[in-house]
């Protein structure tokens, strides 16, 4: 009698949970909330000719009512040795710096917009990978800046590696796991798939999507613009960008 007490107490506080049910939003966090009203307000707002990248493509297709979204699931990477292959076969005049001896220095805002203009790929550890994780840069300098660039890299005391056997001995280093990551090609992936906007959300804390956009913004700071966000700032958002192709360092490169 007890064991049946017990089950039907069970039940019933399940019917009572069950009767709460108010919506398609009812019973999830405010993270998967955020992304499913996101996901619907691309479908319903957004012209039929715009693509949208996210991390859940086919939850974003229930809840954007059929429409297709286009799935990031990873961040692409290089080995190490990929890159030094590269880079020595192609003989580029490469230039590998240090984040740890770049951080905090006051650089000239000529020398800042030329080291970020110039980025190749990240040296990201991968233990996490992300722009707040970066180990090195590997950069390419015009040969009209390099002069005054390197002079005021050394006045500040910033490790500069040019050659090939100094970039090996970092790649070497059993304590770095390194991922080589390439915002240019990250770039191209989303400029080939048509991609007009990107959903953000805060599913899994940084999402995969927030670290993929986050090494290209870091080249290219104005390659998204806000448009639509879901949820307070503080309560795991998410949020709709439009994707600025247009823009001047862009059209340079494409």
């Amino acid at each position: 009698m007890i064991l049946f007490i017990m089950e039907l107490n069970n039940t019933l506080s399940a019917v009572a949970s069950a009767r709460q049910v108010t919506d398609k939003y009812s019973g999830l966090n405010s993270d998967w909330k955020n992304y499913c009203k996101i996901s619907e307000w691309a479908a319903k707002n957004l012209p039929e000719s715009a693509i949208v990248a996210c991390r859940k493509p086919s939850i974003s297709f229930i809840y954007g009512q059929g429409r297709r979204f286009y799935g990031i699931m990873e961040v692409p990477s290089y080995n190490g040795d990929s890159c030094l292959l590269n880079w020595q076969s192609r003989n580029m005049p490469y230039q590998m710096i240090l984040a740890s001896s770049i951080s905090n220095k006051a650089l000239s805002n000529e020398t800042y917009s030329t080291f970020k203009r110039g980025i190749v790929a990240f040296g990201v550890d991968n233990d996490e990978i992300g722009v707040h994780n970066v180990k090195f840069c590997i950069i390419k300098i015009p040969d009209s800046l390099k002069m005054n660039t390197l002079k005021e890299f050394r006045k500040l005391n910033v490790d500069i590696i040019s050659d090939y056997s100094g970039m090996r001995g970092i790649i070497d280093d059993q304590k770095l796991k390194i991922s080589i990551i390439c915002p240019d090609s990250l770039l191209r992936i989303l400029s080939g798939a048509g991609v007009t906007h990107v959903i953000t959300a805060n599913l899994k804390g940084y999402s995969t999507l927030e670290r993929f956009i986050g090494f290209i913004e870091f080249k290219d700071p104005g390659i998204r613009t806000k448009i639509m966000q879901i949820g307070e700032d503080d309560d795991k958002p998410a949020a709709i960008y439009k994707l600025n192709y247009d823009s001047y360092e862009l059209r340079k490169r494409f």
